[in-house]
């Protein structure tokens, strides 16, 4: 029995999710407007902790893209330790189920990127650039 369990981010967490984004240094952390349906909030079972939270955006391809992952900092170390690995787990079972064969995201962070590739990931560009044009 996994020590997590998981829920659907519901608007009520999202002053909680923009906190996380600032405890780690997020400069422009999503807008509400702009995160998707499938948002997975991930609880650690043995202390009843919120502890990652992150989103699956469907692009109407069989391309799913998992961005805006973030962890509550404040939560002790082993509360969070094995919670990224469900949070991919989750949302690739939820993925799959809608069809999609394969999840892109992005990353900054070398720790992430170690920890996506743990869990099946695999590099493809390196050293691209993410454009963004704001259209209002």
């Amino acid at each position: 029995m996994s020590k997590f369990s998981w829920r659907y981010v519901t608007k009520e967490d999202l002053p909680t999710l923009n906190q996380w984004w600032d405890d780690w240094g997020w400069e422009a952390p999503p807008s509400a407007h702009m995160l998707p349906a499938d948002a997975f909030m991930i609880v650690n079972l043995e202390d009843n902790v919120n502890v990652y939270a992150g989103f699956l955006y469907k692009t109407g391809t069989s391309i799913g893209w998992l961005e805006f992952v973030v962890s509550n900092k404040s939560a002790p170390v082993s509360s969070r330790r094995g919670a990224l690995e469900f949070l991919v787990e989750t949302v690739s079972t939820v993925a799959k189920i809608n069809g999609i064969e394969m999840l892109f995201s992005t990353t900054v962070s070398p720790s992430f990127l170690n920890s996506l590739k743990k869990c099946g990931f695999e590099v493809g560009d390196v050293g691209a650039t993410n454009l963004i044009k704001h259209l209002i």
